[in-house]
């Protein structure tokens, strides 16, 4: 078996450290910079300037280079429409469908006991800063449709229920144009319980 320089397996394991891309990606991928030195150049400085400049807002945890984050500044937000996601990566996923124009509070992550994540881990004092403040009309929770993203759901809506504030949930739906006999019983049970009126 070949045996590779140490340099060489230490980039290896930071790739692999990606969710998603196996010891064999991350292999093919950092030969494939080895083979093309300006794009590991390149690739260094992105990592460094990302490392050293990216933050997260104070208000809600997106990205920012300095200060608040676009969301937070965009003037045409509807301020009082809070939507509350896991990770950024969520946000992403939600301003890339062009369905909402409130703000968000990103909270960093989902409740986990298992993996020790309590609710001290989550970014949650802006959202209870707002209702303080009675500057929020709905919050809509839009954590993940599994058992830590529901877990969260409910410490949010336990923390909010004694404001005056409406409480909503994203929808879980059938994908258009599925058959239903393609679609686990779970997400039919929701897609019913959570009907709309047509």
């Amino acid at each position: 078996m070949i045996r590779f320089p140490e340099k060489f397996n230490n980039l290896v394991d930071a790739l692999s450290g990606f969710s998603g891309v196996g010891k064999r990606t991350a292999t093919k991928m950092a030969l494939h910079l080895f083979k093309n030195h300006d794009l590991a150049v390149n690739l260094e400085l992105a990592i460094k300037e990302v490392a050293n400049s990216i933050k997260s807002c104070p208000f809600c945890g997106n990205m920012t280079e300095a200060g608040l984050c676009n969301i937070c500044l965009d003037d045409k937000r509807d301020k009082r429409l809070f939507c509350i996601v896991e990770t950024v990566d969520d946000l992403i996923n939600i301003e890339n469908s062009d369905s909402f124009r409130g703000i968000y509070l990103v909270l960093g992550d989902h409740l986990s006991p298992l993996e020790g994540i309590g609710t001290d881990k989550l970014f949650v004092e802006p959202m209870l800063e707002k209702l303080r403040r009675n500057l929020i009309d709905e919050i809509l929770i839009a954590t993940n449709p599994d058992t830590n993203g529901e877990n969260t759901a409910l410490y949010i809506k336990e923390l909010a229920k004694s404001y005056n504030v409406k409480i909503t949930r994203i929808a879980y739906g059938i994908p258009f144009g599925v058959s239903l006999g393609y679609i686990d019983k779970t997400t039919l049970g929701k897609a019913i319980v959570g009907r709309s009126q047509f």
